[in-house]
C-alpha cells in the first residue's frame, strides 16, 4: 500500500504544480494585457497633454 500512497501523493503534488503554473500564466497574461492597455491609454494622454519626457 505504501507505493500506492506515494504514487497518489506524487500525482497530487504534480497536479498542484501544474494548476499553479496555469494560474500564474493566466495572471501573467492578464497582467501583461492590462499593463499594455494602460500604457496605450497613457500614450494618448501624454500626446494630448504634450510630451515632457521620453519613455
Amino acid at each position: 500500500m505504501g507505493a500506492i500512497v506515494v504514487a497518489a501523493v506524487v500525482g497530487i503534488v504534480a497536479l498542484s504544480l501544474l494548476a499553479a503554473v496555469l494560474v500564474l500564466s493566466a495572471l501573467g497574461i492578464a497582467g501583461t494585457k492590462a499593463i499594455n492597455a494602460v500604457h496605450d491609454g497613457g500614450q494618448w494622454w501624454v500626446n494630448r497633454r504634450g510630451r515632457r519626457h521620453h519613455g
